[in-house]
């Protein structure tokens, strides 16, 4: 339609030529400008002269190659002075380089795409951030991804499918499906990673910025070395990044609507779900029932230590460990915790651990995050890539004698396995595809087959996280950012729908005294501090009655006895 303006062909031409210049991988000289424009070279001379003079463009002296002019960037920043973006965020951006001493830079979305208007380069004298102006990939940057996931729905899966899925590096995220999956998670998270996508040697974090009505604006990020700035470190600072990009939306008008829409039901249902166990835990996770003992073993993702909790009183004490974990199971005389990279026994008297074994290296991209034990004694381990930028997950066995077979691969992060009540099969879900699968179990060689979708979550309900099977064989999985428990019968289809108090329910496990008690973990991660006023159970254990008794946790290295049902 603009080109249509009488007597601005000229001018169109012009900015063909500034857009050639700006999108050429290396500065182009006029006979590459010719082919990447088709205008005639006699044109472009003159464009080119023209465009020189007025600062838009400047020419090497002696490759004769074009760049861009200083001229553009004083431009741009008398543009982006009358955005309060750049005023807003400053304070954040600051406190933040004194916090971390790494890059921090600010992006806007516009026309599409995501800018740099601002950076502040970290102590490192590597560079990691591109220069200001400069467009980013939306596919391959921690900032492109978290425009991305805070779009819209419809917004997110147009915005998808135009985009051009370029490998910039090896680890760039080229396939559509894994990214719509991986962004998914990012938005639960509320910021997103960049594990050297974008520039080989880089690792980044970055949060959307949103408006008034909630849409994304622009984004923050903090940029680093990957050597100086491990996958650990990342998602540590990655709610710092968050908590930033929302205030900084806070000063911008940006107000989320109360009350939470669709969801305000769950906190006044009418089942009888309690709060078994008090706390604050950031990822509730992997709880395991001790009949002998009445007490409830649990950890936080986010911190180290091991929670032994009595759900009849909601006292609750923490066996410490070297780092956090993502599981905890039972053995004869202790337990066993899945830290990065070694699988850890723990002296439940003494609190002394050993390293028992491990599934990868110290380097490595992947972590554990399931852990369960079946009838036999075997206990089963998935891990899945840090950045859940690949779907690199798998499930493992490890029998008593320690030997480890890989059962299957190819998840982003598979979580909540269980075992039906006959032994005939095993359960597992990929949270970011939303699915659920039942694979057909030989319980006495410990193997898996013939697998199937048993369960698919809609689009807005939530992710199926936590797994557990009753004695008549119902599977009860968790939603998280659903806000319920769902029922399954044997064939897949919904007996009833749970609403609980919170949005991000986690994992379960069955127990108390007669096994009819669900035990629920829940998470407290992505909750501004306004949004926890209002669910104050996220990161306890909630308590649900079943209708029907569920199945004691297996125990690595002792065999239990098989259901009579």
């Amino acid at each position: 339609m603009a080109r249509q303006v009488q007597g601005a062909n000229l001018l169109f031409k012009a900015v063909e030529v500034l857009d050639a210049v700006a999108e050429a991988q290396a500065p182009p000289r006029l006979a590459e400008l010719a082919r990447s424009t088709g205008l005639p070279l006699g044109t472009l001379h003159r464009i080119t002269d023209a465009l020189a003079a007025s600062g838009l463009l400047r020419r090497d002296a002696e490759t004769r190659a074009f760049r861009l002019g200083s001229h553009l960037l004083q431009l741009a920043r008398r543009s982006w002075e009358d955005f309060d973006l750049r005023g807003a965020a400053e304070p954040e951006m600051r406190q933040l380089h004194e916090t971390f001493s790494e890059t921090v830079s600010l992006a806007v979305l516009l026309d599409g795409g995501v800018v740099l208007i601002d950076k502040i380069e970290g102590t490192n004298a590597l560079r990691t951030a591109p220069p200001l102006g400069q467009r980013l990939p939306l596919h391959a940057s921690a900032i492109g991804k978290t425009v991305l996931a805070a779009l819209e729905p419809a917004e997110k899966v147009k915005a998808l499918a135009a985009l051009d899925l370029v490998p910039l590096t090896p680890t760039t995220i080229a396939d559509r499906a894994t990214l719509a999956a991986h962004l998914a998670m990012m938005e639960a998270r509320r910021y997103a990673v960049e594990d050297e996508e974008q520039v080989v040697g880089v690792r980044a974090v970055a949060a959307a910025i949103l408006n008034q009505r909630g849409a994304p604006i622009g984004a923050i990020g903090l940029s680093g070395s990957a050597k100086g700035l491990s996958l650990d470190r990342l998602f540590d600072i990655g709610s710092e990044i968050a908590e930033a990009a929302l205030r900084i939306s806070w000063n911008l008008g940006f107000a989320p609507p109360e009350p939470w829409p669709g969801f305000s039901i769950a906190a006044r249902s009418g089942d009888p779900v309690e709060n078994a166990v008090p706390a604050a835990a950031f990822v509730g996770t992997s709880p395991v029932w001790d009949e002998a003992t009445a007490r409830l073993f649990w950890v936080d993702r986010m911190r180290p230590g091991v929670h032994v909790s009595d759900p009849a009183t909601g006292a609750d004490t923490t066996l410490p460990l070297p780092g956090p974990a993502g599981s905890v199971v039972r053995t004869p005389d202790g337990l066993l915790a899945t830290l990065r990279p070694d699988v850890l026994a723990l002296d439940q008297k003494t609190g002394a651990t050993r390293p028992l074994f491990s599934l990868m290296t110290p380097d490595s991209h992947q972590r554990y995050n399931t852990a369960r034990c079946d009838r036999q004694g075997r206990l089963w381990i998935t891990t899945m890539d840090l950045t859940i930028s690949r779907a690199s997950g798998s499930l493992v066995r490890v029998d008593p004698d320690l030997r480890a077979t890989e059962m299957a691969t190819g998840f982003l992060v598979p979580i909540g396995l269980t075992w039906s009540p006959c032994g005939r099969y095993l359960y597992i879900c990929d949270a970011p595809r939303r699915e659920i699968y039942r694979y057909a179990f030989d319980e006495a060689a410990g193997t898996i087959a013939d697998r199937r979708v048993f369960a698919r979550l809609p689009e807005q309900s939530g992710r199926p996280t936590g797994l557990a099977v009753d004695r008549s064989g119902f599977v009860w999985s968790l939603q998280t950012d659903g806000w319920c428990v769902t029922r399954y019968d044997p064939d897949g289809q919904i007996e009833r729908v749970v609403a609980l108090p919170v949005p991000k329910p986690i994992d379960c496990c069955f127990g108390g005294p007669d096994m009819r008690t669900l035990f629920i973990t829940t998470s407290r991660l992505g909750l501004a501090e306004r949004r926890l006023a209002q669910v104050p159970w996220s990161g306890s254990v909630l308590a649900y009655e079943c209708p029907e008794p569920g199945l004691p946790a297996g125990v690595f290295g002792e065999a239990t006895p098989a259901c009579a049902a």
